[in-house]
């Protein structure tokens, strides 16, 4: 079974479920794309934040650091660890976070110098506070030997030559210039020459070389903690600008990361996008080419049926509500043609029948209107024969002859009365038969009714079918506008469908009305076929009875003189009874022409009956 096939056997509900469920799918995967692409974007912008905060605190400590230089406060160290402290704390966080081997190096040479630059710290620390107490010795010692020196007048160049210590030793605690070291150990060696040259007892001398050796000790003492001091600052300085640079070169490489991420994640989203775009438009194309063919096929259809074609034959390979819409439709023209067939047969028949029953009709009125001169004949006869009784005697020849014509019109009579008897018993037969026909064809017209109650249900059900997708569809908002015109022409159809059911049910009703108006009028010429057949009988019983009156009048011919008086009482009983077969006569002559008529209406309405049923293509 190829794919197309399956498709189509797919019931609707199966067809939008699966369009539906396809784009829910692609959307969902399209989301999981966009979360995915999120939370790597966010990883690596935590990631690079978190870096810029290595970078923020490191810069925070160096700051705390060269404000503890400046001002000696040991509540800057403190501030300058807890920064630092908070980067290391940073940098744990980070390594989980980080995967790439090379990163995480970085990560690690990163912690590595911060340790180092908390360590510099606290030598800076140290440094600091063995500076300040250098630099209190060395004022102390300063001060000592230059009171020694006042208190010698002679040694007035030698206390020169300290103040020349005294202010290279200013310069250089001020401005750090490395050659005040070097004039300052100069004053010292000249100051030591002048001692040693001075006219001052050695236990004078004693102190105050001590004091001065003590003094440019200190000084060399201090001389190398600030150096060590600048020392420990450029390897922070150093640190510091490693770390830095390995913080800003790991977060330039987690931007470039996180910009290729985004890409890879745009190119992803618009893929994915792309595909759920061509994938709906491809289920939305199968969809709509699946069921939208097949409905006009059957608006077709439909159309053809309801102006009277049924001679097509319509074909259905699908299990779907649309195959199984195609297959009712195929049931429902099969069985409006047999029933217009057979319904064009009645109408056949019925019209067949009444023309042969107008024929009957007209033969039959013919025979009774001749029967009713020939009972006027017999009327006028008698009444000869009544106003001649009184000449019987005179003309006994003359009756003779009279009375055998009279019997021989009597048998005649018979024979036209018994030839009419025949005629209504046939009439009674036909009408009879044409009255089974039109029965039937009220219960094909019933059948009728009945095929159109199960076209009107297929409709209702198409319609609460359409009535159902437009409901589907108008949950799937615009993606589901196209599965919306679809329904509409559902609907359109199955209204175009109960519109033709309703034209033929009224052509059925009328059909009914008219076959129900055709029994009635069958059912009426049979009871009047009935009447005039008892009449009929009854004038032959009564020719019968005038036969053998005559032929009494034949043998009692030779009595007629001697009977004249009993043969008038004869004649007048005669002459009634003639009277009576007349007026029978007439009542008969009536009752045909109303049979004639309603033949004639049974043949106008087989015609129109067959007029009707021409407008269906078979």
């Amino acid at each position: 079974m190829s794919f197309a096939t399956f498709f189509d056997n797919l019931p609707i509900r199966s067809k939008l479920t699966a369009g539906f469920t396809l784009l829910l799918l692609l959307t969902l995967v399209v989301g999981l794309i966009g979360n995915r692409a999120l939370e790597t974007y966010s990883h690596r912008s935590h990631i690079v934040s978190q870096l810029g905060l290595v970078h923020t605190g490191l810069t925070e400590a160096r700051v705390e650091e060269k404000n503890f230089v400046l001002t000696g406060e040991a509540d800057h160290v403190l501030v300058s660890r807890t920064y630092g402290d908070e980067v290391l704390e940073i940098i744990r966080r980070l390594e989980p976070l980080i995967t790439v081997s090379a990163d995480l190096n970085t990560l690690e040479n990163i912690r590595t110098d911060i340790e180092r630059y908390q360590t510099l710290l606290s030598e800076v620390e140290a440094n600091a506070s063995q500076r300040e107490d250098a630099l209190a010795g060395l004022e102390t010692k300063s001060r000592v030997l230059g009171s020694s020196l006042n208190a010698h007048s002679s040694l007035f160049f030698a206390s020169a030559m300290y103040e020349d210590m005294r202010r290279a030793e200013r310069r250089f605690l001020v401005a750090r210039d490395a050659s005040s070291i070097d004039g300052y150990f100069e004053d010292a060696k000249r100051l030591r020459g002048t001692l040693a040259s001075a006219a001052i007892s050695a236990e004078d001398k004693t102190p105050i070389t001590e004091a001065l050796e003590a003094y440019t000790g200190e000084f060399q003492q201090v001389v190398r903690l600030i150096e060590s001091s600048e020392q420990l600052s450029e390897d922070m300085v150093a640190t510091a600008s490693r770390v830095i640079d390995l913080a800003n070169g790991l977060r330039a490489r987690q931007a470039g990361a996180m910009e290729t991420d985004r890409q890879h994640a745009t190119t992803l989203i618009f893929g994915a996008t792309g595909v759920a775009v061509f994938l709906g438009v491809l289920m939305a194309y199968l969809i709509t080419r699946a069921i939208t063919a097949r409905l006009n096929q059957a608006v077709a259809i439909a159309t053809a049926v309801a102006s009277g074609n049924l001679a097509g034959d319509i074909a259905t390979d699908r299990s779907d509500e649309i195959g199984r819409l195609m297959a009712a439709l195929a049931s429902m023209v099969g069985g409006l043609r047999d029933l217009v067939r057979r319904i064009e047969s009645g109408a056949t028949n019925i019209a067949a029948s009444a023309e042969e029953l107008s024929v009957v009709t007209s033969q039959t009125s013919e025979g009774i209107h001749r029967q009713q001169r020939e009972t006027d004949q017999v009327a006028t006869a008698m009444n000869q024969m009544t106003a001649t009784v009184t000449d019987i005697a005179r003309n006994a020849e003359q009756a003779f002859t009279v009375a055998s014509d009279a019997a021989n019109q009597a048998t005649e009579g018979e024979q036209e009365v018994t030839e009419t008897v025949n005629q209504v018993n046939s009439l009674s037969l036909e009408v009879n038969q044409s009255m089974a026909i039109i029965q039937r064809l009220q219960q094909e017209t019933t059948d009728i009714g009945t095929v159109l109650d199960v076209i009107k249900s297929v409709a209702e059900q198409t319609n609460l079918l359409a009535l159902n997708a437009a409901i589907e569809a108008a949950r799937a908002g615009d993606q589901g506008r196209g599965f919306a015109v679809v329904a509409d022409e559902v609907r359109s159809l199955a209204q175009r469908t109960q519109s033709s059911a309703e034209e033929i049910e009224s052509l059925v009703t009328s059909l009914q009305n008219s076959a129900g108006e055709s029994v009635a009028a069958m059912e009426s010429s049979a009871t009047l076929a009935t009447d005039t057949l008892a009449r009929a009988t009854a004038t032959g019983a009564s020719i019968e009875r005038i036969a053998r009156s005559v032929d009494e009048i034949s043998q009692y011919n030779n009595q007629i003189a001697t009977a004249s008086e009993q043969q008038t009482s004869v004649a007048e009983e005669i002459n009634q009874n003639v009277s009576g077969i007349r007026d029978v006569t007439a009542h008969s002559a009536v009752s045909s022409d109303q049979i004639a008529r309603s033949s004639a209406e049974l043949a106008t309405l087989g015609s129109e009956l067959r007029t009707l049923v021409s407008r269906f293509q078979l």
